[in-house]
């Protein structure tokens, strides 16, 4: 077990929720992804997927978490509340 954990490495991301002020559309899921994309520019994504309940961004390394966190501070409107995801894989 100690030797497959030595090949796992803790992908980092952020979960937003959506305001529940504002309604379902695809505009508002337009308007979320264009602020995520351009706030992601510059990082080395895993990936990037909308759900119900929001947004869901997890990034290739832990390195770029507080750089992304800084880079996610102002929201558009329809995005509320984070927080912070992780899952174990062969990322790099």
């Amino acid at each position: 077990m100690n030797e497959l954990m030595n090949y796992l490495t803790i992908c980092p991301g952020l979960k937003r929720k959506w305001q529940a002020a504002f309604p379902d559309g695809i505009g508002r899921e337009a308007r979320a992804l264009d602020w995520i994309q351009k706030c992601t520019a510059n990082f080395r994504t895993h990936s990037l997927r909308t759900t119900q309940d929001g947004l869901e961004i997890q990034l290739e390394t832990l390195t770029d978490m507080l750089p992304f966190l800084q880079a996610t501070q102002n929201p558009p409107p329809e995005i509320g509340s984070r927080s912070l995801v992780y899952d174990l894989g062969p990322w790099k």
